[in-house]
């Protein structure tokens, strides 16, 4: 019974004591959004934290195929009270390219749960693409989400969004010169 008490301690010292950091994922960041959308029709994603681990700031790298998705908004969450860049500088539509900060500017700890923010894309050709986070541990120039003493709450490649992007039907395609020609019709 010693034996069994003994090697139960010994486990347990181990998973909470002897654990090397960073081998415990305190942080997750993730994408929201539907497999499927169609060609020509805004298509909206989600970022979004999990863990609830205290951060100071994250930091989102995102990649996508701009012959697939045309990036045409970023809207940052409420998670953090600042962001950064600016709303035009998050886009880079030749490399396929978004880059967002949030941060708390060094105030209250802000709790790893929550909308990071809104990207929204125009699919422009049919086919399967990704959406994915540009993430390597340990490297601060790519996706992580960072606590007040610096260390990277990541501990594993986030997971890419699948989609894949279908073809308008011909009544979509109607629709869409209808109102363009007659701006009325727009809802």
């Amino acid at each position: 019974m010693k034996k069994i008490y003994l090697a139960q301690t010994f486990f347990i010292l181990f998973i909470f004591f002897l654990t090397p950091q960073g081998i415990l994922e305190a942080a997750n960041i993730s994408f929201t959004g539907e497999p499927k959308a169609t060609v020509n029709t805004p298509y909206s994603i989600g970022i979004v934290l999990s863990g609830g681990e205290k951060t100071l700031g994250t930091d989102s790298v995102i990649l996508y195929d701009p012959s697939m998705l045309k990036a045409t908004s970023v809207t940052q969450g409420t998670l953090y009270p600042t962001y950064n860049p600016s709303a035009n500088g998050r886009i880079n539509l030749e490399k396929g390219k978004i880059i967002l900060s949030g941060s708390t500017g060094f105030n209250n700890p802000v709790g790893a749960t929550g909308v990071f923010s809104k990207i929204t894309f125009t699919p422009i050709k049919k086919g399967k693409t990704l959406i994915r986070f540009d993430y390597a541990k340990g490297d601060t120039t790519k996706t992580g989400v960072i606590d007040f003493s610096g260390k990277d709450l990541l501990s594993a490649m986030p997971k890419p969004l699948a989609i894949t992007i279908e073809n308008e039907s011909p009544i979509e395609i109607v629709w869409r010169y209808m109102t363009k020609a007659f701006s009325f019709l727009k809802k």
